[in-house]
Order: structure tokens, then C-alpha cells, then sequence
């Protein structure tokens, strides 16, 4: 397989998976920045929002009506609008303008204030209210009126909060910080602790004389659960690019692999083919030019020589065919009949008699039991064949072959055992390949095109049947076929 053609495509899509996934990253980060500035601005805008409203209730229930400016009618009707929270409110804070306080000491009276209550039933806008009332004070006016306060806890606080938050907040875990604060004194540190805070607490505010914050324990929990969809829809696009990039390179490598073995077989095939075709050459050559003809046997020798080296060929193309292009499948399945396998055996060791003898070889035949199945007897001889040719091709000189043919139930059971070289671990699963040969370098000791054991393991398929390999290197080779019956 060549290399340099495999290694270019796979780095591009590692580079490209690799990119990918720091866009990916990329784009999470910053929609989770995004999630973390809109949860830190709502919830810290909310929990300001739900202070206003609690010094509100505090403002509304410490500010008296002046009795000497509001009749007590006026005055209870003020009680009953401010308690009602549908009520339309507006507060208004002026300065004071009276020229017997401009001409005393501003040190000691401090800044002079009007605070104008103006409060209107949303059922009747004409029922209103407007309450006014002097204050003498250099603080908010909302904070004025509950400094002295401390009726609300924290607990109280949080359970307000949380009402107040959307309805998807309600996961949140969160709890309310406390620190204590003078206004006028620590108005600066007041600014700094505004800005003190960390990603999951809203700032500090001022409420009844301390400053008030929320702390969300599960914030980063909640923000990643929001942030699932998006989360999910980015690894499942990346795995499904993966999955699309690893499918291009396994076709791209299956079809280097193939075209590999496609040249080994065409050499293969080539090589065979040269010494038969040659053998008819010079055959027909000497019958031509060196007057064979007027020898009648010499005639008759190279004449049958041609004819033994046309018949070879004849059966390697019928060979290639029947394990190559043929589809033998539906001619298996369409014609079976009963067939003893162990006469079939017999059959076929008959056939290698005579280049056993040559070899030195000794086969070994062990029947046991009913070996009839149903099948189709062409098909399953050339299977038997090819694997008792495998073991006679690799079978070291003087060696011993066995085969056996037994029944368990509901099944036969053929083994062919030789005392060869075997087969490497790494190869074992890929000799059943169509044209896969195991390595030997350079070296061709042994013929063939790659395409006996992809035959075997097609006819017992087509037979239902299983068949495996049992080898080690220099332990031999024994393979297993189970038939049903």
C-alpha cells in the first residue's frame, strides 16, 4: 500500500477534525460567556428590583401623614391605598425652599428636603392621594426611612428574590450575604462594593442600614444546563464529520488494499499462465521446425503435452471463475441434494495419490458417524479440494496430513491438519479475503492467485455452515469446518 498516498489525506482531516473541534470550543466559550453576562446582568437587575420593592414597604409604612397637613380620613385612606401593592405610586424629593432655613447654619440643619407621596387607585383614578412631608437630611430617602429598620432577614430576602426571578431560575441554589454599612461615612466603600463581586453574586446593595447580596452556589451547573442544546448539537456535528471523514478513509485505505492485492493477483495469474502457454509454444514449434512429424510418437508426445497444458489452462480459468465472478451462491442454494462427506473426502485424496507420493506425503483419514448433509456435491468437493490442495502446497516433504470427518449433533464436523509453517496472528482473520496471500517478500515458492480459502469460507456460508483457523508459526494449520445437517 503505498504510504505517502494514505498519510497526505489523513493529515488533512486531522488537521481539518482538529480545527473543527477549537472552532467548536471556540464558539461554546463564548456563548457561555455570553450566558454568564446575561445571567450575572438579570439576576443582579432582579435582586436590586426586589430591595427597591422591600424599602418601598418600608418607606410606605414609616411615612406618616403630617396631621397638621391631612385631615385623619385622608390619612387612613393613605394607610389603605399604600398596604394595597397594585397601587400606583410615585415619590418625588425636592429640595426645600424657606428663607428662614436659608438664613440658618447649613451644618447643623443639613440639606432641606420636601417628600412628595403621590399614590392613585388603578380601579378609580380619581380616588388619589398627595401626601407631602419636610425632611432634614443629606441621605437617599429611601434609605432614610429604613436605616433604623430590621425586620427583614435573609431568609426573607431570598424568599423574595426568588419569587421575583423567571420561572426557569427556580433551579437555582442561592443564599443572601450580609454586611454592615453607614451611608454617609462609607459612601466610597459603598462604590467599591458595587463592583465586588464574583461570577455568580450579584453586587451589594443597601437595605435597612446593611448592604445585601446573592450568592448562587449551582451557577455554573445551571448556565452548563442551558448551555446543553448548543453543547449537544456541536459534538453531535463533530462526530458525525468524524464518522463522515473516518468512512472516506476506510474506503480510501480498502480501496489502496484492494488495488494492492488486484496487482498481486494479476502477477500471480501472469505467472501461471506463462509456463503452460510456453510449454504449447514450444510444442507446436518443434512440430513445426525440427521434423517431429516424421517420428509418430515424438508427434504424439508433444501433442499430448499441448493438450495437458491447454486443459491446465482451461482449469485455472474455470477456477478463477467459479471464485471470482461466478456466483456460485444461487447455484448452491437452487440444486442440493444428499452428500456424504467422507465419501467426497475420499474422492479428493484419490486425486493428490500421486503428488503425495512425489512429496513424501502421508494422509491421514479419520471417519466417525453419519456424514450426510444437504448440499451441493460440485461446490462442496472443489471446497474440500482447495483445502486439502492448501495443505499439500504448504505441507513440509515427508510430512503427515489429517483429516477428519466427524458427526456431533445436528452437524458434521471436517478437519484438515498439516504440519506446515502456519500462519502469523496478524494474518489469520485475512487469509479468508478475496486475493489476500500471506507475505513472503519477493519470494514465490508457492502458486496460487489468493482466492482457495475466500472460496472455502463462500461454500460453507452458502451451506450455513462456520469454518475457523486454528495456527501458530511453525505449529501448522488446522482448519475446521461445521456443516448442518
Amino acid at each position: 500500500m503505498n504510504r505517502k498516498k494514505i498519510s497526505t489525506p489523513l493529515s488533512l482531516m486531522v488537521i481539518s477534525i482538529t480545527l473543527l473541534i477549537i472552532l467548536q470550543a471556540l464558539w461554546l466559550r463564548t456563548e457561555y460567556r455570553s450566558a454568564e453576562n446575561n445571567f450575572s446582568r438579570e439576576t443582579s437587575v432582579v435582586f436590586r428590583s426586589t430591595l427597591y420593592q422591600l424599602s418601598d414597604s418600608i418607606f410606605f409604612s414609616s411615612f406618616n401623614v403630617p396631621e397638621e397637613q391631612e385631615s385623619s380620613a385622608e390619612s387612613e385612606r393613605f394607610r389603605e391605598l399604600s398596604s394595597r401593592p397594585e397601587t400606583i405610586r410615585q415619590i418625588s424629593i425636592e429640595p426645600y425652599s424657606d428663607d428662614t432655613l436659608k438664613k440658618t447654619n447649613a451644618t447643623e440643619s443639613g440639606f432641606n428636603r420636601q417628600v412628595t407621596v403621590f399614590l392613585r387607585d388603578p380601579d378609580n383614578p380619581v380616588d388619589s392621594i398627595r401626601v407631602s412631608r419636610r425632611v432634614s437630611s443629606s441621605r437617599d430617602m429611601r434609605w432614610f426611612f429604613t436605616d433604623q429598620y430590621h425586620g427583614f432577614n435573609t431568609d426573607t430576602i431570598a424568599k423574595y428574590f426568588m419569587h421575583n426571578l423567571p420561572g426557569d431560575y427556580a433551579r437555582l441554589s442561592l443564599g443572601i450575604k450580609e454586611r454592615d454599612f453607614s451611608y454617609p461615612s462609607e459612601r466610597p466603600q459603598f462604590q467599591r462594593q458595587l463592583h465586588d463581586t464574583m461570577p455568580f453574586i450579584t453586587p451589594f446593595f443597601p437595605l435597612a442600614g446593611k448592604l445585601y447580596a446573592a450568592e448562587f452556589y449551582n451557577g455554573r451547573s445551571f448556565l452548563f444546563a442551558k448551555l446543553l442544546p448548543q453543547a449537544g448539537f456541536s459534538v453531535f456535528t463533530t462526530l458525525l464529520i468524524i464518522t463522515a471523514f473516518y468512512l472516506v478513509f476506510r474506503n480510501l485505505r480498502n480501496q489502496q488494499k484492494l488495488l494492492l492485492q488486484k496487482d498481486n493477483f494479476i502477477s500471480n495469474v501472469t505467472h501461471e499462465l506463462k509456463t503452460p502457454v510456453a510449454s504449447v509454444g514450444v510444442a507446436l514449434e518443434a512440430i513445426k521446425n525440427f521434423d517431429v512429424l516424421e517420428n509418430k510418437n515424438k508427434t504424439l508426445d508433444y501433442i499430448e503435452l499441448a493438450g495437458q497444458e491447454l486443459k491446465r489452462l482451461e482449469m485455472m480459468a474455470d477456477k478463477i471463475l467459479k471464485t471470482s465472478v461466478h456466483d456460485y451462491g444461487k447455484e448452491i442454494k437452487s440444486s442440493k441434494a444428499p452428500v456424504v462427506i467422507s465419501d467426497v473426502v475420499e474422492k479428493v485424496i484419490s486425486s493428490f495419490r500421486i503428488l503425495a507420493e512425489q512429496k513424501m506425503i502421508h494422509f491421514s483419514l479419520q471417519n466417525g458417524g453419519d456424514s450426510t448433509i444437504n448440499g451441493n456435491e460440485e461446490h462442496l468437493t472443489q471446497m474440500i479440494y482447495n483445502l486439502v490442495d492448501n495443505a499439500v502446497k504448504y505441507a513440509a516433504d515427508g510430512k503427515e496430513i489429517t483429516i477428519t470427518v466427524g458427526e456431533i449433533p445436528n452437524a458434521v464436523i471436517l478437519e484438515v491438519k498439516d504440519k506446515g509453517p502456519g500462519i502469523a496472528a496478524e494474518h489469520r482473520t485475512k487469509v479468508f479475503e478475496k486475493f489476500y496471500r500471506v507475505p513472503t517478500g519477493n519470494v514465490h515458492n508457492v502458486k496460487g492467485y489468493g482466492l482457495g480459502l475466500h472460496y472455502v469460507e463462500g461454500v460453507v456460508k452458502h451451506h450455513n455452515g462456520k469454518i475457523s483457523l486454528e495456527s501458530r508459526s511453525g505449529k501448522g494449520c488446522r482448519f475446521v469446518v461445521r456443516l448442518p445437517k
